[in-house]
């Protein structure tokens, strides 16, 4: 009696463990908790819980368009919104940072073109840091400029390397993720960077396949959009969300550098539409997409993650962009798509992004109300 007492006891104990390492926690989710290397991983299924999620979208604003040489934009390649409202552009042509109040009314033009103080070559990543009142651009030859969001200069910040992205955290200090070229080929590397501009360690390496060409004495590079890639999106104000495209696997850091939480979804990877598969072979050897093309959250902690490649189009011009969307402890909620697939930020029930009007060749900033912001679930409880 005592030996079979004690063998029901250690099969319970194996049971019950096996039952938290594969079970669902949650009603309704089928997917399985784990652990690897001591770090919680949530596998999701391909569904999501709640299904599709049809956004109800009514625009309140839009920037762009009018025959005034400040509202006639060109390449916008950032988008930033502080706590007010306004609105912050970068433009690579011409090269622009330009400030909106939050009735789309032009405010100024921050910086110029040029080699000074507070000047810039070609502005690319935009980012208001965690005080709320410090702007930050990333010029494309390899610094930081760094504004008040009145535009006041501050400072700038010399990179040693190209920096494709970045954020800032509360303690000053930039996480990047940066260009590496060497012996084995190109990579992005995601660094932690101090206030100087040097890089104080690396988080993750991983390649990045561009197709290059030399002419003359210069070297082409050359982008399909379907390169896999290293992303990264702040999450809140201590931790920051990256994946690699090649996977479908996010990583949640905390700014200590420690990673605290894994998102897996067991979806396939889909091939490259055939009607753009002999051109992409000129240049990658891949038949598959990646398996995202961006992340980004809003101010409840989801994450956002675009399926779609945002340059695809149909027959009738953009196509709806597919987003998974997650809660901060990494279940999958919902399905749901948006005609915007670039430039996008969601904060308070509101959604800026930009938009091209394909048959007048206008670039404009709209932003919209998302009026069923508030049934919209945010976790699983």
């Amino acid at each position: 009696m005592k030996k079979t007492l004690i063998l029901i006891t250690i099969t319970t104990g194996f049971l019950v463990l096996f039952s938290c390492r594969t079970d669902s926690p949650k009603p309704g989710w089928k997917g399985k908790l784990g652990k690897e290397a001591g770090v919680t991983v949530v596998n999701n299924p391909v569904q999501p819980v709640f299904g599709l999620l049809n956004l109800e979208l009514e625009e309140e604003l839009s920037i762009g368009g009018e025959n005034r040489p400040e509202t006639l934009l060109g390449s916008i390649v950032s988008l930033a919104v502080d706590g007010e409202g306004n609105i912050y552009l970068g433009q690579m042509k011409p090269p622009a940072l330009q400030l909106f109040n939050p009735a789309g009314k032009y405010l100024k033009t921050i910086g110029g073109f040029g080699q000074g103080p507070g000047e810039y070559q070609s502005p690319r990543a935009l980012y208001i840091g965690p005080d709320g009142g410090t702007l930050y651009l990333r010029d494309d030859i390899f610094k930081i400029l760094v504004y008040r969001l009145d535009g006041t200069y501050l400072r700038e910040i010399n990179l040693s390397r190209y920096c494709y992205d970045f954020l800032v955290d509360s303690q000053g200090f930039f996480w990047g993720i940066m260009s590496i070229h060497d012996e084995n080929g190109q990579f992005k590397s995601l660094e932690k960077i101090g206030p100087d501009g040097k890089s104080l360690f690396q988080v993750v390496k991983k390649p990045y396949e561009l197709y290059t060409r030399t002419q003359g004495q210069s070297v082409m590079s050359i982008s399909t959009g379907y390169e896999y890639d290293l992303m990264m999106t702040p999450l809140d104000k201590d931790s920051l969300v990256f994946g690699y495209s090649k996977e479908y696997e996010l990583t949640v850091m905390s700014f200590d550098g420690q990673a605290h939480l894994i998102i897996k979804n067991q979806q396939k990877a889909r091939p490259i539409p055939r009607e753009e598969l002999v051109e992409i072979g000129k240049y990658l050897n891949i038949s598959e997409q990646p398996f995202f093309y961006r992340l980004l959250t809003d101010d409840l902690g989801r994450i956002w993650v675009l399926r779609d490649y945002p340059g695809a189009r149909g027959k009738s011009g953009l196509n709806p962009k597919e987003y998974d969307v997650y809660s901060r402890d990494g279940y999958y909620l919902y399905r749901t798509s948006l005609p915007f697939g670039r430039r996008l930020l969601i904060r308070n029930g509101q959604l800026w992004a930009t938009y091209t009007d394909e048959e007048k060749g206008l670039i404009m900033v709209k932003r919209l109300r998302i009026k069923n912001w508030d049934k919209i679930r945010y976790s699983l409880e």
